[in-house]
């Protein structure tokens, strides 16, 4: 067993389901700073796709931002346009397998309490839709 230390692990574990563990990480973007876009990983005529199969657009992309960045605009929802109400905001650089060997990713939907929620999806769990998207950024500062 690996004892290599991600990123992410770093963070306040209570956000992570007990028992949880990090098996692919990312570092965390520096996201002040920067402009975030939404990008969909489906090609043209694609209704959805497998989980493994959008986990490699996400890195040809560079649209795979990890649990640190999903914690981050969690806590500055300010940063997060209103205009990506309508998708769920994937966050593929972090994959966390649970109890059950099962891999998941974080995601971030807006609803409740006008306001986003970190919730986690398992990566062969659900049709991946452009109902979820991607996160990239571009700085301007």
């Amino acid at each position: 067993m690996s004892n290599q230390t991600f990123p992410s692990t770093a963070l306040d574990s209570e956000l992570i389901p007990s028992g949880w563990k990090i098996v692919e990480d990312v570092e965390p973007s520096q996201l002040d700073g920067m402009m975030i876009k939404t990008v969909s990983f489906l090609f043209e005529g694609e209704e959805n796709i497998p989980g493994e199969v959008m986990l490699e657009r996400a890195e040809e992309m560079k649209a795979n931002l990890g649990f640190a960045d999903a914690k981050y605009l969690a806590n500055h929802q300010d940063k997060i346009s209103i205009e990506f109400r309508y998708n769920c905001l994937v966050f593929s650089g972090t994959v966390f397998e649970d109890l059950r060997g099962c891999l998941h990713l974080a995601y971030l939907a807006f609803g409740e309490g006008n306001r986003w929620h970190l919730l986690f999806v398992q990566i062969d769990g659900v049709y991946w839709t452009d109902d979820f998207r991607l996160l990239c950024c571009k700085d301007f500062s």
